[in-house]
């Protein structure tokens, strides 16, 4: 009796996680088609500009893109550029790519914290947000922001529920995010670090993220600063767009 109620209970878990990949694939893929009707035909305003241009040479003291540079960003640009011959329509293609994500990552966020209806209602309220909606049809880094920040937080989550694996996997995703979107890593830091320091108490688990993060983030940084003409230029660049 056991053994068949063990076998029920994990033929019902299966079914379920089905359920819900069909789900949130399903709201992804309708994110992703919503987007198209609406594209943006031209680059929508000056940073998308300045985007297109770094596809064809990437070099922050000439604002090709603005500090901070966003580098894996404009190569994920270049990417879809291949196919796609057009620098507007990879960087709105890669924006909706982001948005669908983003949609499904929500989903999964929330039922790891409510039942499939609250779910549900909140990746579909999500994609049917009109500054959501916007943001993945033009082709600037928002809806990419949108994804990191999800992903990170639901790594953050998993990983305050003691599980080390999440720890190490969000480490990576909250430092190759910064290559995308910088915000999402300086924003969501705090987050990270409390989630870990409450969830997974080992300091070795806890150094070795730290690691991780450090590795992800320089992977990144160090060729876009070696792109910018060196570090002096790099923040001599920025520190006059700040100012």
């Amino acid at each position: 009796m056991s053994a068949a109620v063990r076998w029920a209970g994990r033929a019902r878990s299966h079914l379920e996680r089905f359920a819900d990949a069909w789900l949130a694939g399903g709201l992804g893929v309708l994110t992703l088609l919503s987007r198209w009707p609406y594209r943006a035909r031209m680059l929508y305003n000056w940073d998308a500009v300045q985007f297109a241009l770094a596809l064809r040479e990437f070099d922050v003291a000439k604002h090709q893109p603005h500090p901070p540079g966003y580098l894996l960003y404009v190569g994920l640009g270049r990417l879809l550029n291949i196919p796609l011959a057009d620098p507007n329509l990879a960087y709105v293609a890669l924006a909706m790519l982001f948005s669908a994500a983003t949609t499904v990552t929500v989903y999964w966020l929330a039922r790891a914290l409510y039942e499939r209806a609250t779910a549900a209602s909140a990746a579909a309220l999500l994609a049917v947000s009109p500054l959501f909606w916007f943001y993945g049809s033009v082709g600037l880094t928002y809806a990419g922001e949108a994804f990191g920040a999800s992903l990170v937080a639901a790594f953050a989550y998993r990983a305050l529920r003691g599980d080390a694996r999440s720890l190490y996997g969000g480490a990576l995703a909250l430092g190759l995010v910064g290559g995308i979107r910088p915000s999402v890593l300086v924003l969501l830091f705090p987050l990270c670090v409390g989630c870990a320091v409450v969830g997974i108490r080992g300091a070795r688990r806890l150094a070795l993220a730290a690691a991780l993060m450090l590795a992800a983030v320089l992977s990144w940084f160090l060729p876009l600063v070696w792109l910018s003409g060196g570090l002096d230029v790099y923040l001599r660049a920025s520190t006059q767009l700040y100012g």
